[in-house]
């Protein structure tokens, strides 16, 4: 949270939000490089971060920036569409709510994702490095 800007912001959830859709695209690459890809983000800032490749916020334009550099390398065709909380899947299991994805067939990858997000800020915090 600190790598985020929590220290001297009231609010991360911009950061978090951005975060979240990076981390989530580049640990499911595998299944669809080469292909066409929907990503669902529930933040319209992340949404036009990502789509745009820039952002005004210091730490979204870096954590874009690795975005768009990994997107170029999946040679993927990508498409980002807010999905409102009310409709996102991934809402619940965000809160810590699995009840939903524990009756389903779904694969446990959180702890890939959480290395992969260390990794990712540990990159932000060292300018890239690392």
């Amino acid at each position: 949270m600190e790598l985020l800007g929590v220290n001297h912001k009231k609010q991360v959830i911009f950061e978090a939000e951005t975060l979240a859709a990076v981390v989530a695209f580049m640990l499911w690459s595998p299944k669809f490089a080469g292909k066409r890809c929907h990503l669902f983000v529930d933040n319209e800032g992340s949404k036009f971060s990502l789509i745009s490749g820039s952002s005004e916020n210091k730490t979204v334009a870096e954590i874009v920036e690795k975005f768009t550099a990994f997107e170029i390398e999946q040679h993927c065709y990508l498409w980002v569409s807010r999905v409102p909380s009310y409709s996102n899947i991934a809402d619940a299991p965000s809160r810590g709510d699995l009840t939903f994805l524990k009756r389903m067939p779904a694969e446990d990858v959180s702890s890939k994702a959480a290395k992969l997000m260390r990794t990712i800020l540990h990159q932000l915090k060292n300018g890239g490095e690392g």
